[in-house]
């Protein structure tokens, strides 16, 4: 049987492929597979794939599905007793593999993702973390890599790279394919810990990402598409009451950010709205299917909300900081007060982002 499966998920990717697949192929792992699911590529990939690396099973997909429904047909496609799914850019390092699935067999019943990091050495991401309006950031984003080792309990995953005995993944169904592109791996994460798992970040275990911070329009509709059907599926409808403030200030930034960027930003900003008003009754079937499905409380993934937007990650004037900054706090203030009488047992809770930002 096979231990690994890596599926990697490709969108006019040959370049990247070009650079990632020789270090896939280069692992120790035995017996290794990787699967390539092409989501309608026009450059070449699919035949350069079965010239170039015959040892890959390309899955061709006649349209772009997005990532995580293709994620999804790699998953059923793929035989491993394991099964990690990966961006393209990602260039596995020496002994990556062999260090997640170590940690991966001293816990079955978790979810892991590596240690991203960008060509300079800094870290992308051990994870990502989520603040109280539901944006996600990459955790420790720019920080010195060297200075994380070891298994760490993550708020989220990664997209980027997530690994899970196949078992964990047919629990979960996969991926929310109605979540085209971004906050796939937040919808997962979530739902991964009101099922009573756990999510690790293993330092030990070094992926290079070729990352930048670009939001472009089209991003910024399907983050903020994804963001409010992300929370509007998962969280119970008291929680959602109690965060309201929280979620509306968030919404009413994400709009004012667009009004500063010009027309194409409105313009994808209003086409999020009008996707979600448009896929209402999908999204109540989906909570009917996802609520009676959890084993934990809502409780268990606020308390490793932060307060503060991403400012590290976001191009923003001071005074705009000030009173986000400002705005934020009241809503925190109000939303604990309401969530105070539930707060209980954190058990299967991961540790607070960091020592320095303010936790619900």
């Amino acid at each position: 049987m096979i231990l690994l499966s890596i599926v990697l998920i490709s969108f006019n990717s040959r370049r990247d492929l070009a650079q990632g697949l020789p270090y896939l192929f280069a692992q120790s792992v035995d017996p290794l597979e990787v699967v390539v699911v092409d989501n309608g590529s026009q450059d070449g990939t699919v035949a350069w794939l079965r010239d170039t690396y015959p040892a890959a099973r390309v899955v061709s997909l006649s349209q772009n599905l997005g990532y995580g429904a293709a994620a999804n047909v790699g998953i059923g496609e793929s035989h491993g007793a394991w099964v990690m799914v990966a961006n393209p850019d990602t260039r596995f390092m020496p002994g990556s593999l062999q260090a997640l699935l170590e940690v991966a067999r001293q816990r079955p019943d978790a979810l892991l993702t590596p240690k991203l990091v960008l060509a300079d050495g800094r870290v992308n991401a051990l994870g990502n973390v989520m603040n109280m309006g539901g944006i996600a950031s990459c955790w420790h984003y720019g920080e010195d890599a060297a200075g994380y080792r070891g298994v760490l309990e993550v708020p989220l995953l990664s997209g980027a790279a997530i690994l899970a005995h196949r078992e964990i993944w047919t629990r979960l169904g996969g991926f929310d394919p109605a979540i085209f592109l971004y906050m796939e791996d937040v919808d997962l994460s979530l739902r991964a810990r009101l099922l009573g798992l756990r999510l690790y970040a293993v330092a030990d275990a070094v992926v290079v990402h070729d990352y930048a911070l670009r939001l472009t329009p089209a991003k910024l509709r399907w983050l903020e598409q994804h963001r409010q059907w992300t929370l509007l599926k998962i969280f119970r409808l008291r929680t959602l009451w109690k965060l309201a403030p929280a979620i509306l200030l968030t919404n009413a930034m994400t709009w004012g950010f667009a009004w500063t960027r010009g027309l194409p930003y409105l313009k994808a900003r209003l086409q999020a709205d009008l996707w979600l008003w448009g896929h209402l009754a999908q999204l109540v079937r989906a909570r009917r299917q996802f609520q009676p499905q959890r084993r934990r409380e809502d409780t268990i993934v606020l308390t490793g909300l932060t307060l503060d937007l991403p400012w590290s990650q976001i191009e923003a004037r001071a005074w705009t900081r000030r009173l986000a900054t400002c705005l934020l706090h009241w809503a925190w203030a109000w939303s604990r007060w309401r969530l105070a009488p539930r707060v209980g047992s954190h058990e299967g809770t991961a540790p607070p982002p960091s020592s320095k930002e303010r936790v619900l």
